[in-house]
């Protein structure tokens, strides 16, 4: 793990993070069938960040990871990529920030100034738990979890490439049209659209982002 957190691309070692989030026993599925295929000595079609030489021959390495719970491996790395186990690590006004977005996302613009008080560590582990409510929506268009995710953003801008990643991940079903105009000043959506005019999503989305870019 240290050694792909070192060497793999920032945005897949982001994907992994949210992958074990949001796995309620910590384990970054996600990484089965590429194991499997690694193993076999099989080849894989692949796209950004994961399509990668070194990547390709971290799959190969045992132990396996997919099945195995990642959390605590991940938390000694935590000044890149915090996982919360709980709320005990967080302030106490970090706390009520996160359950104030978690439980009223479509108010998250309100919390603005007292998100961007909170140190980069806190920020991370807010957008943890705000992504791993976020996986639950099946259509993304401009679900309030989306709100919550782009004030924490506002707050903290490194956590955008996070967000980008994710909504690289969902189904190409999932998004619809609304959410181009959504994200489309945020500086990772370039090439989130350009991955979407490729990636089988409906046609009115692709004709979206043709405008944004």
């Amino acid at each position: 793990m240290l050694l792909f957190k070192r060497c793999a691309d920032p945005a897949a070692y982001a994907s992994l993070v949210s992958a074990v989030t949001a796995d309620p026993n910590g384990k970054p599925q996600l990484l089965a069938p590429w194991e499997s295929a690694a193993h076999a000595g099989e080849t894989i079609d692949l796209e950004k960040p994961w399509d990668d030489p070194f990547v390709r021959e971290w799959w190969s390495i045992e132990p396996r990871l997919a099945d195995m719970d990642l959390r605590e491996i991940l938390y000694v790395g935590r000044e890149h990529a915090p996982l919360i186990s709980p709320e005990d690590r967080l302030s106490s006004e970090a706390a009520e920030l996160l359950g104030a977005l978690l439980e009223h996302p479509d108010m998250a613009s309100q919390l603005n100034e007292r998100l961007l008080k909170l140190p980069r560590t806190e920020t991370a582990i807010v957008m943890d738990r705000v992504l791993s409510k976020a996986i639950q929506e099946q259509s993304w268009g401009t679900p309030p979890i989306l709100d919550a995710a782009l004030a924490v953003v506002a707050a903290d801008p490194s956590q955008g490439a996070r967000v980008g990643t994710f909504l690289r991940e969902r189904p190409p079903a999932q998004i619809t049209p609304s959410l181009v105009p959504k994200i489309a000043d945020q500086p990772w959506a370039k090439d989130l659209f350009v991955h979407w005019r490729t990636a089988g999503v409906d046609g009115t989305v692709k004709r979206a982002t043709i405008l944004r870019l």
